[in-house]
C-alpha cells in the first residue's frame, strides 16, 4: 500500500506532540513493507530533504532563526509551493497514493488538492485536537477558524481516526457526519518496556510542550509551595519556557528540549510522571512514562482517565478552571504520591505494564490503522 501522510509535526528527532505518533506509525508501516511519503512543515529546522517533503521557506536564515516555518499552516502561504513540490516528488518516486492520511486540520486544503489529483485515494483524517462548541465566540477569531476547519475535515473525510473518547463526544455534538466512519485507535508505546522496581527517590518528571494548555504553570506553583523533599525534572520547550525557567529554574531542573535518550534516562530514574493538562486525546508521552516504570499523575480531563485504572495504576487530579483551586488539587495529588508505599507502587507499575501490552501495543495500533486504510 502507498500512503501519504500530511502532518504539522514530524521531526526525525521527535518533539512531543502528534509528530511522535506519526514518526512511530511511519516506522511500523515501512517495516510492514508499505510505502510512505511524508508532507510536513519544518518548524524546528530538524528535517532533511530525505526525511520528508516540506516548503522551501524553512531553508531561509530568517525561518531557522525563529525555529519554525514562516508559513505556519499548510493552507496558508506555503500551500501552492508545497503542493507543487509534493507532486514532483511523487512523480520522481513513481508514487500514487492509495491513502491520504491527514494529521491535523492545518493541512486539509492540501489533502483535498491531492485527493482531486489522485481521485481513487481514500481520504482519512486523524483528530488530535478538538475545539469545544461552548469555547467558540466572535471575540476569538482563532478558535472560530479552528472550529470551522475541524468541522470541514470531519464532514469531508472518508474515514476518521480518533484517539480518545473525548473526541467522539465532541464530534457527536456537532452532528456533521456519519458517526459510523469514526474509528477509535489509541496510540501505542514506542519504547521498550523497562521492567523495574519502584525507586522510592521522590523524583517527578514532566515531558512535553511548555504551554498554557498543559497546566505547567499550575504544576510548578504546586511544587514550589510544598515543603517535602523531592526532585522535579521539566523537559521540553514552548512559549512558556523562558518564564518557567526564570521563575522556577533555581528550584527545579528545567532542561528545555532534549533528545530521546536523555528523556528516557530521566523517566527511568523517576518515580512519577505528571501531566495536569486541560485537554488530551491519548498522549504518547504518558505511555512512554508508563513503559519506563513511572506512575502517572494526570488530570481527569479529556481522555487522560481512559489511559489508567484509577487508584490501581495512577493518580487523577480533579481539574479546576480557577487557578488556586487547581494548584491546590495538584499539590494534594503530589502529597498522595509521596505517601505511596513501595509495595503499592510496584503493584501500580505492574498494572501499567499490563495495560500497555493489552491496549497500547504497537502491533494493535498498526493492525487497527491498516484495517481503516483498507476499508
Amino acid at each position: 500500500m502507498k500512503i501519504c501522510i500530511l502532518t504539522f509535526d514530524y521531526p526525525p528527532r521527535p518533539v512531543y506532540g502528534s509528530g511522535v505518533y506519526v514518526d512511530h506509525l511511519t516506522k511500523l508501516l515501512r517495516a510492514a513493507d508499505h510505502v510512505v511519503e511524508i508532507i510536513t512543515v519544518n518548524r524546528f529546522g530538524l528535517i532533511c530533504e530525505e526525511d520528508a517533503i516540506f516548503c522551501d521557506c524553512t531553508c531561509s536564515h530568517k525561518a531557522l532563526e525563529k525555529g519554525k516555518c514562516v508559513c505556519s499552516f499548510g493552507h496558508m502561504g506555503c500551500f501552492p509551493g508545497l503542493l507543487e513540490k509534493a507532486l514532483k516528488r511523487f512523480e520522481k518516486d513513481d508514487f500514487s497514493p492509495d491513502v491520504i492520511y491527514v494529521n491535523g486540520y492545518m493541512f486539509f486544503d492540501l489533502a483535498l488538492a491531492l485527493k482531486a489529483r489522485y481521485m481513487s485515494a481514500k481520504l482519512i483524517s486523524a483528530i488530535h485536537f478538538m475545539v469545544e462548541q461552548n469555547e467558540v465566540n466572535e471575540d476569538d477569531p482563532e478558535r472560530i477558524s479552528i472550529y470551522n476547519e475541524e468541522s470541514r475535515m470531519i464532514s469531508s473525510s472518508d474515514e476518521i481516526i480518533y484517539f480518545g473518547e473525548l473526541a467522539y463526544k465532541l464530534i457527536q455534538r456537532r452532528s456533521i457526519c456519519d458517526m459510523g466512519k469514526l474509528h477509535l485507535i489509541p496510540h501505542s508505546y514506542n519504547v521498550e518496556i523497562c521492567r523495574r522496581k519502584f525507586n522510592g527517590n521522590h523524583r517527578f518528571a514532566y515531558v512535553g510542550r511548555i504551554e498554557h494548555g498543559k497546566g505547567i504553570e499550575h504544576l510548578c506553583e504546586a511544587f514550589a509551595r510544598l515543603d517535602q523533599t523531592f526532585t522535579f525534572d521539566i523537559i521540553g520547550t514552548g512559549r512558556l519556557y523562558s518564564s518557567i525557567k526564570e521563575k522556577y529554574g533555581h528550584i527545579f531542573n528545567v532542561y528545555g528540549y532534549k533528545n530521546k535518550s536523555f528523556v528516557l534516562e530521566k523517566l527511568k530514574s523517576a518515580d512519577f510522571f505528571l501531566l495536569p493538562s486541560f485537554s488530551e486525546q491519548c498522549p504518547v508521552v504518558v505511555l512512554e512514562g508508563m513503559a519506563c516504570g513511572c506512575i502517572p499523575i494526570l488530570s481527569n480531563f479529556g481522555s487522560l482517565p481512559d489511559m489508567l485504572e484509577e487508584t490501581s495504576s495512577g493518580i487523577l487530579i480533579d481539574i479546576e478552571r480557577e487557578y488556586e483551586l487547581f494548584v491546590g488539587n495538584i499539590a494534594d495529588a503530589i502529597k498522595m504520591a509521596l505517601q505511596i508505599s513501595d509495595t503499592q507502587a510496584n503493584e501500580m507499575i505492574l498494572t501499567n505494564y499490563y495495560l500497555l501490552q493489552r491496549y497500547f501495543s504497537p502491533k494493535k495500533m498498526l493492525d487497527q490503522t491498516l484495517a481503516v486504510f483498507k476499508l
